[in-house]
């Protein structure tokens, strides 16, 4: 994002290959962005730049009901699905695996 990047323990970002290889560990959220490689000599400069976007797979939080339940004939109830993931989940319901 504009900013020089430098070999840092705290960053989880180390440079080798003579600067030609950037490798980012444990990436993390604040760790998405664009990433530009400037190769200069006295004859110009060379520019590529790369968009790193985070993405997490989806899990789901349960609800305070319990998985297996049973209901009475011609009683209401509720299913709750609450996803998270990057980017956001798409709901299906399923009844007996179809």
């Amino acid at each position: 994002n504009g900013h020089p990047i430098e070999n840092s323990d705290s960053l989880e970002m180390h440079i080798f290959s003579g600067g030609s290889k950037l490798q980012i560990a444990r990436l993390q959220f604040p760790d998405g962005g664009t990433y530009t490689c400037v190769a200069s000599n006295m004859e110009g400069t060379a520019h590529k730049s790369y968009h790193l976007t985070l993405q997490v797979p989806p899990s789901i939080s349960g609800s305070d009901m319990p998985s297996e339940m049973g209901v009475l004939v011609n009683e209401s109830i509720q299913l709750v699905c609450n996803s998270q993931g990057t980017p956001t989940p798409t709901i299906q319901w399923l009844k007996d695996g179809g």
